[in-house]
């Protein structure tokens, strides 16, 4: 293994994780660019409809789902470096090449790149973060989400004005080509700082190992529940919600949907506190934030069929949104709950049950409001939805509530100690 008291060893890999927070910056942003920020361009451009542009969506979450299954599984045998070039270099190529297509099944395919190699850079930093600063592993992926949720709040308000600006394209390519020079820092100074691979031993072994804990299992059902319904708003219909429905500009929609996300980026900074403050609660907190995301279902769905305004329906974001900003406490309930040695696993499996639902609800929203498109009126070159499309997506939102949470029942009942 590679010596931390090398200080030029320890120099470069500090080096390379801030390379790699700065990476992760833009793969967080890739997670809502599409269709989020050009929803409106690709369906009057290429003639997507609602459920092929849920389609590019659910299969970059379906691809980063499957980067945590199975780097979870390598993370700890190849290393932080390791695993922060794999994904950087596959992250890139599918960044750069998305614009510049025009297929479909092109498209879907350098999406899937991306989803794979934004999966992995997120493995790479939080398990250089665990051989860094194993004292303060909460705080410091705090921050690190911090700076990374960041990038939706740019690619929310700031890259729909930018497509404005320039076209959905040239827009697409910022974002590639930045996270191109940060790759190329990671790869400049990894020279030294690769640890032998460790061999032998079960792959699959640890993630039984992990998932044979009922309480584990539950805790990564719940949170994948929260994160399936915010980010269906963030990526797929929040800011097209406000717009044909709420009475919002398209200014105003996207710099409501950049709070969220502000909101959002700001909690994961809570999360050392919050885990101090709920210390042997944990059961409680995943009833309340279960709850929460619930309340901003039901508000939504209620807001949409009675037709109260635009103020009840930001309300009912901010409930969905609230728990889906508590990455880093679920991450160290779930690291509380395994042996030392399974730590960059059992986040890798919370980040991929997370991903998996994020997928399957998008994917069924996307479906959702397709079969409405016979009611949508066409405004210019914008397909405008009737409320009763969303009134289905958020009807799907309290489903998946519901089951999570269902879920944190008796969750932690027993003391949950380091």
């Amino acid at each position: 293994m590679v010596p931390l008291g090398d200080s030029d060893v320890f120099r470069r890999k500090v080096v390379i994780f801030r390379s790699g927070v700065l990476l992760m910056f833009f793969t967080s942003m890739s997670k809502i660019l599409v269709p989020g920020a050009v929803f409106d361009s690709l369906q009057h451009e290429l003639g997507f409809d609602a459920s092929l542009l849920a389609g590019l969506a659910s299969f970059y979450m379906y691809s980063y789902a499957f980067s945590q299954l199975a780097l979870g599984m390598l993370a700890d045998r190849f290393g932080g470096v390791r695993i922060l070039l794999l994904g950087g270099g596959s992250f890139c190529i599918g960044m750069t090449m998305f614009p510049l297509c025009s297929s479909y099944w092109l498209l879907l395919i350098f999406r899937v790149l991306s989803g794979f190699g934004a999966g992995i850079v997120f493995l790479g930093v939080a398990k250089l973060v665990a051989d860094l600063y194993p004292d303060r592993f909460s705080s410091i992926l705090g921050i690190t989400l911090v700076i990374g949720y960041l990038g939706p709040v740019t690619g929310t308000s700031g890259m729909v004005w930018l497509v404005a600006w320039l076209g959905w394209r040239a827009s697409l390519l910022v974002p590639a080509v930045l996270s191109t020079i940060a790759y190329l820092v990671i790869v400049y100074y990894s020279r030294g700082t690769l640890k032998p691979i460790e061999r032998g031993g079960s792959l699959w072994g640890p993630v039984v190992e992990v998932m044979r804990r009922w309480d584990v299992v539950r805790l990564f059902v719940a949170s994948s529940m929260i994160f399936g319904s915010y980010y269906a708003l963030l990526t797929l219909m929040g800011r097209k919600c406000l717009e044909d429905v709420g009475g919002f500009s398209m200014r105003w929609a996207s710099l409501l949907v950049t709070m969220l996300t502000i909101l959002v980026a700001s909690h994961n900074y809570l999360g050392d506190r919050v885990c101090r403050l709920f210390r042997n609660q944990y059961g409680r907190l995943m009833r309340t934030l279960s709850a929460m995301s619930l309340l901003g279902a039901c508000l939504g769905w209620l807001t949409l069929r009675y037709g109260l305004g635009g103020f009840p329906l930001i309300l009912s974001y901010v409930l969905i949104a609230i728990p889906a900003g508590f990455f880093p406490v679920y991450g160290t309930m779930a690291k509380e709950s395994c042996p030392s040695n399974l730590v960059a696993l059992s986040v890798a499996l919370l980040n991929f049950w997370a991903f998996v639902m994020i997928a399957i609800v998008g994917d069924i929203a996307g479906r959702v409001m397709r079969s409405y498109e016979w009611m949508a009126e066409k405004v210019g070159d914008v397909l405008v939805y009737p409320p009763s499309a969303y009134e289905g997506v958020f009807a799907v939102f309290i489903v998946v509530s519901l089951v999570g949470l269902s879920c944190t029942i008796g969750l932690f009942s027993r003391r949950v100690s380091r």
